[in-house]
């Protein structure tokens, strides 16, 4: 009896731990399958038991290995699926964007090309009409000089714009370049202020030019006259038939050129905006323009290494300064 119960006693135990042992691995197993991998079978012995705990462990390491390349591989490819959306998303806006300034470009364009081109028509048409009837003796020379005048600015006007879109179209292509060479701003200037001398009078303004003699330097000639004529143009057209001064000076290493004129001014929150493409400032509505000569302006200051500066109060005029 005694013999017996001692085999049944070990027997018993031997059982109950290998059955405790088969538990284990089966709840670690069961957790790996489950994506679990922070448990592992507690090895006592390398029997039979042990090994299958020490193989389950093994398979468990792997598993984990594989699932966490798995995980770094989904997670690299969802990164580079997310920055291609967002590329995408930026080559979208970007084409949007293109689109909508052709179109706000075409339709600005026409408008103003439009305007000026139904003025000389209907100009021309009153002068072949008057040649027509024969009627020079009684209108005389002045009359037919005001109709030649009237059509040179309109075609003024046109030559200018078609410059300006032209200009824009280099500008927005990075195809716009200067052409620096060794001459004299305040020649520019000068030679600017005659070429506008006409338009100023017309307008009941005068144009006077004070400060320093000379003002060397590396400028693209033609590009500078284009920004001075804009300025004194703009100065002209807002001046209110007041004088208008420019004064010449060096500040440092800088050139500075400083067109004022004593006319309505411009708004302190609109004068942030007034070099935007397309933007007016509405300070006369009757006043013509098509928002790109100040914005382009900006550019040809800027590819020289400067910037025009406005200082403008409401009811005293403003000053635009080239400082380069």
């Amino acid at each position: 009896l005694t013999v017996a119960t001692v085999i049944f006693v070990v027997v018993f135990l031997i059982g109950r731990r290998i059955s405790r042992g088969l538990t284990e691995v089966g709840e670690v197993a069961h957790r790996i399958g489950c994506g679990d991998f922070s448990r592992h079978v507690q090895i006592d012995s390398m029997d039979e038991v042990g090994q299958l705990g020490c193989a389950v462990n093994a398979m468990g390491e792997m598993i984990r290995a594989s699932h966490s390349e798995l995980e770094a591989r989904v997670a690299a490819r969802t990164g580079d699926l997310a920055t291609m959306a967002n590329e995408n998303a930026k080559l979208y806006e970007e084409a949007k964007g293109a689109i909508d300034a052709r179109d706000e470009f075409l339709s600005i364009a026409s408008h103003e090309l439009k305007t000026p081109l139904t003025a000389l028509f209907l100009q021309l048409q009153l002068l072949c009409r008057d040649v027509g009837k024969d009627i020079s003796s009684k209108l005389g020379p002045a009359h037919f000089a005001a109709m030649a005048e009237s059509s040179l600015r309109l075609a003024r006007r046109l030559v200018v714009l078609v410059n300006d879109l032209l200009d824009l179209t280099q500008l927005r292509s990075g195809r716009f370049e200067l052409n620096r060479e060794d001459c004299d701003l305040a020649d520019i200037v000068r030679e600017s202020c005659l070429q506008l001398e006409g338009e100023a009078k017309r307008a009941g303004s005068s144009i006077e030019v004070s400060g320093e003699f000379t003002l060397g330097g590396m400028f693209d000639r033609i590009r500078m006259g284009q920004v001075i004529s804009n300025l004194l143009s703009n100065a002209i057209k807002y001046g209110q038939g007041k004088p208008i001064t420019v004064g010449l000076h060096r500040d440092g290493q800088s050139v500075v050129v400083s067109i004022c004129d004593k006319g309505g001014g411009i708004p302190a929150d609109q004068q942030i905006l007034i070099f935007e493409r397309f933007l007016r400032v509405q300070v006369d509505p009757t006043i013509a323009g098509h928002g790109l000569g100040l914005y382009i302006a900006q550019q040809i200051v800027r590819a020289h290494g400067g910037r025009i500066e406005v200082k403008s109060e409401v009811g005293l005029g403003s000053t635009f300064s080239v400082r380069i």
